[in-house]
């Protein structure tokens, strides 16, 4: 039987993100990003629909690049998952919906039955987030008269740092733009950010209670922003849902620690 702690270790990995100085986490990412961007720039051109206009079609062209796309978003999940062998292969295949033949994986079988997402779920999922991201991108990169490679150098670019973007938040303020987040990073980390905090919030309700805590303290580390670094330190009732995040980034990287009191 997993404890409570186990419990949510195993959660939190299956739907944390490998970090992008893993360089083949980086490769597959800017490889897919590279073939939307440029499908995008070709779609564009052929429907003269740019910059505000723009809009990924549903051809089977656009639905052969997306399956390259989904693909790649596999190759992530998988090389998050981890291998065990306390549940039996008929329960994890039943929960996971697709599992290697010859391991499976407790951390994902644990998202499963805790956010009602299973594996096959939550590689759509990414994909999705994926190419509304991208698709937001060219929007904002051909109204500011960028070319291709520009906008693919730009996205990269913002990867590893979410923090404020001129472009990105004067497009939003405009309403031209559709955002599911200021990067790739947190549209992988968090299938939606909504769902993510509410079952963080009541997958840490659940370990306060075990630990027998009244408050908790936030803690920054090496992804918060310097918004949510300001939380640094401060103490909350547990009886609150969540810490207070800020809408911009939908930042949720301020780690709960917690306090018996």
């Amino acid at each position: 039987m997993i404890n409570q702690g186990e419990f949510i270790k195993a959660a939190e990995k299956a739907f944390d993100i490998a970090d992008f100085s893993h360089k083949l986490t980086h490769r597959i990412i800017a490889t897919a990003a590279k073939r939307l961007i440029d499908y995008g720039f070709s779609y564009a051109e052929f429907r003269n629909k740019y910059g505000k206009d723009f809009k990924f079609d549903n051809t089977k062209r656009a639905a052969k690049h997306l399956s390259y796309v989904e693909f790649q978003m596999e190759k992530i999940v998988s090389d998050l998952l981890v291998d065990t062998t306390k549940i039996s292969k008929t329960t994890a295949k039943d929960n996971l919906g697709k599992i290697p033949d010859d391991d499976w994986d407790e951390a994902a079988f644990i998202a499963s039955l805790m956010y009602g997402d299973t594996y096959k779920q939550r590689v759509k999922k990414y994909t999705q987030a994926f190419k509304n991201e991208i698709e937001s991108f060219v929007k904002v990169g051909q109204e500011e008269k960028m070319t291709a490679d520009g906008i693919l150098h730009w996205y990269m670019e913002k990867l590893e740092d979410p923090k404020a973007d001129d472009l990105i938040i004067s497009a939003i303020a405009a309403g031209m733009v559709k955002m599911e987040g200021l990067s790739a990073y947190r549209s992988f980390r968090n299938l939606n950010d909504d769902m993510i905090v509410r079952g963080f919030a009541r997958a840490n309700s659940h370990y306060w209670k075990f630990a027998e805590a009244k408050f908790i303290i936030a803690q920054k580390d090496s992804h918060t922003c310097d918004t949510c670094s300001n939380l640094d330190g401060q103490v909350f009732p547990i009886n609150e849902d969540v810490i207070p995040v800020h809408g911009s980034c939908r930042c949720i990287e301020v780690p709960i620690m917690n306090v018996p009191y």
